[in-house]
């Protein structure tokens, strides 16, 4: 019966104030504090963490765009040496065909390459 008396007492005595504790425990407002406190430091550890993975992720987007850059600029260099040798062998094939038809004019005709080629008797 003396434990219901003391409930009682501390009970009535202390219902306006909450944050007092009848047998020496840890007061409801400590534990707040410090569950706030535990709950800051996790959400700070998480945030530098989350910096950590995103400054990461930045370099290795650096990375890329520069692997990229270097593709597109070997591309580049690659399509003007195509439309280069284009143009030469365009050029090549012009001399060819004007060669040809000056050849014809002299009364020269096609000429035929005789190389590895079997010659009939007549020919000699």
């Amino acid at each position: 019966m003396q434990v219901e008396n003391f409930s009682e007492e501390h009970h009535s005595e202390d219902h306006g104030n909450l944050n007092l504790c009848p047998y020496d425990g840890v007061l409801p407002a400590e534990l707040d504090k410090k569950l706030c406190h535990v709950l800051i430091e996790r959400q700070e550890s998480q945030i530098v963490e989350l910096e950590a993975e995103l400054h990461h992720a930045h370099s290795k987007l650096q990375e890329k765009e520069a692997e990229l850059q270097a593709l597109k600029n070997c591309v580049k260099r690659l399509s003007e040496f195509s439309l280069a040798n284009e143009e030469i062998e365009d050029k090549e094939e012009d001399m060819k065909k004007r060669d040809g038809v000056d050849q014809e004019k002299l009364g020269f005709g096609p000429t035929k390459s005789m190389v590895g080629m079997k010659r009939t008797m007549d020919d000699e």
